[in-house]
This record gives C-alpha cells, structure tokens and sequence, in this order.
C-alpha cells in the first residue's frame, strides 16, 4: 500500500513539475515588449509604494530608479520561479539519498535555465544570457540549502540535541 502512496505522490509532483516547466517556457516565450510591459507594471505598483515623491524627481533620478527597481525585479522573478522548480524536483527525489535530494534539484535547475536561456535567442526581443543560468541556478541554490538547513534543524530536534544545545548556551 505505501508503494502504491508513493507511487501516486510521485506522479502529482512529476505532473505539477512539467506544468511549472511549461509556465516558464511561456514566459521566455513572451516577446521582450509582453515580458517588459508585466515587469513595469510590477515595478510601477513597487515605486507608487516606496519611492512616495517619485513623480516630483528629476528625470535621471526617476529613470535610475525604474532602472534599478526593474532590474530587481526581473532577476528575483528569475531566481523565484527557479527556485520553485528546484523544490518540484526535490519532492519528486523525496526519498532518494542526499545526493539526489539536494544536488540533483540544483543541476537540473541549470541544464532547464541553460535550455530555456537558448529558447529566448529565438523569440523576438529578447536574447539568452549566461548571466541568467547563473541567477537561476542560485536560486535553486538558496532555497536547496534553506531546505538542507530546516531538514538538518528538525532532524537534530528529533534527537533533541537542539534542546540540550540551547539549554547550555542559555545557562
């Protein structure tokens, strides 16, 4: 019976995981001008936020700040949706070894970026940058080494050396 549970487990992630793959490709898949003009809206609704005298600031310096703002918020959205594709695979490699569980995510992740940034050299507007493989696969990085970290936390709890660890530092 858990066989058969995990097997089922197994084939909602590997499905949820394709479906987020193809989210991604439709997103490279936008012409620069469609990706450009949800980014600006993003940007736009972050400065009408915390940049409050925006509209009464010289030229250069709202055009700096858009510059940045946009920036930031094209590369997390690059490392966000990267990161979420290295949590699928790690769910699917849930009871491998640690090898698979941690690392595998993380090269998957940059073999996808690497395929998806050769993608966008065919879509009008936009181009592949090695700079993006590198932004994306940190994002697998960060969230594979939170997982390991709050994996490693719960685990020591578990054999309750956090408890004595804590007790003794605090007394």
């Amino acid at each position: 019976m858990n066989y058969i549970k995990g097997y089922k487990r197994k084939i909602i992630v590997l499905i949820i995981t394709l479906f987020w793959m193809a989210v991604i490709f439709m997103f490279s898949n936008q012409t620069g001008n469609s990706s450009s003009g949800i980014s600006d809206k993003i940007v736009n609704g972050a400065i009408d936020i915390f940049v409050p005298k925006y509209d009464s600031m010289p030229s250069d310096e709202k055009k700096q700040i858009f510059s940045t703002l946009s920036l930031i918020v094209r590369k997390s959205a690059h490392m966000t949706e990267y990161a979420i594709l290295a949590v699928l695979v790690y769910l699917f490699f849930l009871e491998k070894n640690w090898w698979f569980r941690y690392f595998l995510p993380v090269a998957f992740v940059m073999f996808y970026a690497a395929t998806d940034e050769i993608h966008q050299t065919f879509v009008s507007g936009r181009s592949g940058n090695v700079i993006d493989v590198g932004i994306d696969t940190l994002g697998a990085v960060l969230i594979m080494t939170l997982i390991s970290v709050v994996h490693l936390i719960i685990k020591r709890i578990k054999k309750g050396k956090v408890n004595k660890v804590l007790h003794s530092e605090l007394f």
